[in-house]
């Protein structure tokens, strides 16, 4: 995921929240390849952000509309509810949601593609593919 950050110093104040990528300072009418694309807030702080400034697959778009989606700099842990140990913390591959290694029960974060119990979960008969672990 991109590392760029959305609150970007003094700038910060004069960016209208809903209307412009706090990544790349352009609104939906034109990203950073010149294409249209819809914007995406986060729940938390109300800043925006084109998915593919955010490196976000099409696929982790779709799902975020299902849960109160938090950028980088707010993106607490879904178990314990913590910002905290930022180095503990990882995100889902599918859905961009947060958790600390130590919270599902690993002492690093994994290498590769990994999915949250959530999005390993078949939804017709409810077995994970892993659990908390890499899928």
């Amino acid at each position: 995921k991109s590392s760029e950050s959305f609150h970007g110093g003094s700038e910060r104040a004069s960016i209208k929240h809903d209307k412009i990528c706090g990544l790349c300072l352009r609104g939906p009418e034109r990203n950073r390849r010149g294409e249209y694309e819809a914007l995406i807030k986060c729940s938390t702080c109300q800043n925006s952000g084109h998915p593919s400034c955010l490196e976000l697959t099409v696929q982790t778009v779709r799902i975020l509309g299902s849960y109160s989606w938090q950028c980088m700099e707010c993106k607490v842990c879904m178990l314990c509810n913590d910002p905290g140990d930022e180095e503990k913390m990882m995100f889902c591959d599918d859905c961009d949601r947060g958790y600390h290694t130590f919270c599902v029960g690993l002492t690093d974060i994994p290498t590769g593609h990994w999915m949250c119990k959530l999005c390993s979960s078949c939804a017709s008969c409810g077995v994970h593919t892993s659990d908390f672990s890499r899928g």
